[in-house]
């Protein structure tokens, strides 16, 4: 379409409208410039482009989310952690439990009472001649969710009658429900109220046997000798750190963290005899020679002490480092070294399939066993 100029007059002013330069644009019969056309052609691919990416993008993120539901173990929910239930309480209950029993005899059956156990009469019972002050835990599982059957030593009366650690061991087993706090051994919830219940009178029972024979060590044996270096830094080690004769320091390495013993127990410590570990680099001879640094060595000191309160002999384990030419002590080892050979193979854990079941599902039935009665306690819970 084309606009044509006009031309007016009017009060002798002339007013043209002048030919617009997008005239040409749109005259009768011509066509847009390309440019133009493929402008807005693009922009219409983009846009569908843009829309098609957000939806793929939204596809993705339903699909995740289905895929991760679907995928989750057994299609739930992940399990909560399985609560671990303290044997602290239950073992410290029969302790106390142990020592009144002991202590107990016809007529004081409301001692034991107070423990929650459905307490006989105890006609003719006498108490234990000098009863022990304490008893030493060895063992405590559980025979239920929260059912504990806890085994524990006491110093047994010698020959003369008295409990003085003269006598073998004697040993006993105590049964006893937990409810309560998990920490406290029990089923509940943390901060539960705890209680106890003792479910039958001791049993005495054997003690554990002692091992045949010695433990194999991986030391050679050697005696002291003045003139050797390792003897002679063991020694002056020793020394400082029951006697308080040297600073202990002056025998250790920068990073070893071996405080002296204070007040210091000992006057005088007389080393007796020194074994060395046996290895192709830690020979059983005597070590002479300047070792070379970094150079590390494991002994076995025993030595006598003596000092107000009598004389003992005593047994150290260390680790030697050399540094600059000479032997330091580097750490005080919580227990001698095993002959590989003699190493106790230990039991194969327990699956976290097998410890769930363990600790979470009670058995339908409860069989009377060594370790606990089949029947639920009747005496009340008492709180701590």
């Amino acid at each position: 379409m084309r606009v044509d100029a006009v031309r007016r007059r009017g009060r002798g002013a002339a007013l043209v409208e002048e030919e617009s330069p997008l005239d040409a644009l749109f005259e009768e019969g011509t066509e847009a410039p390309s440019s133009v056309v493929l402008s807005s052609h693009a922009a219409a691919i983009l846009t569908s482009v843009i829309t098609v990416l957000l939806w793929l993008l939204v596809a993705a993120g339903a699909v995740g989310g289905v895929a991760a539901w679907l995928l989750r173990p057994n299609g739930k929910a992940s399990a909560s952690p399985v609560a671990v239930r303290s044997p602290v309480g239950p073992t410290g209950w029969a302790q106390e439990y142990l020592i009144t029993f002991l202590r107990t005899g016809e007529g004081q059956e409301d001692r034991l009472r107070a423990f929650g156990v459905d307490v006989p009469v105890l006609d003719k019972v006498t108490p234990t001649s000098s009863p022990p002050a304490v008893s030493t835990p060895l063992r405590a599982a559980e025979t239920a969710p929260g059912y504990w059957t806890v085994t524990l030593a006491v110093d047994a009366p010698s020959a003369s009658g008295r409990s003085d650690g003269g006598g073998t061991p004697a040993c006993y087993q105590v049964s006893l429900l937990a409810r309560g706090d998990a920490a406290a051994g029990g089923t509940g919830a943390p901060g539960v109220p705890v209680g106890y219940a003792v479910t039958r009178l001791p049993g005495r029972i054997a003690c554990p046997a002692a091992l045949a024979g010695t433990a194999q060590l991986a030391y050679g044996a050697a005696e002291p000798d003045l003139g050797d270096p390792v003897d002679d830094v063991v020694r002056r080690f020793l020394a400082a750190l029951l006697t308080g004769n040297g600073e202990i320091s002056r025998y250790t390495s920068p990073a070893a963290a071996i405080a002296p013993v204070v007040p210091a127990p000992y006057t005088a410590v007389e080393l007796m005899t020194l074994a060395r570990g046996t290895s192709a680099q830690q020979p059983g001879t005597a070590v002479t020679a300047a070792p070379t640094d970094g150079q590390r060595l494991r002994v076995l000191a025993t030595v006598r002490v003596s000092g107000p309160s009598g004389v003992q002999m005593l047994t150290y384990p260390l680790v030697l480092s050399a540094r600059a030419g000479r032997w330091e002590v580097a750490a005080l080892s919580g227990a001698p070294t095993l002959d590989a050979s003699h190493l106790p193979r230990a039991a194969p854990a327990a699956t976290p399939t097998e410890a769930s079941t363990l600790l979470l599902t009670p058995p339908t039935t409860q069989p009377a066993t060594p370790e606990g009665p089949s029947a639920t306690p009747s005496g009340p819970l008492s709180t701590p």
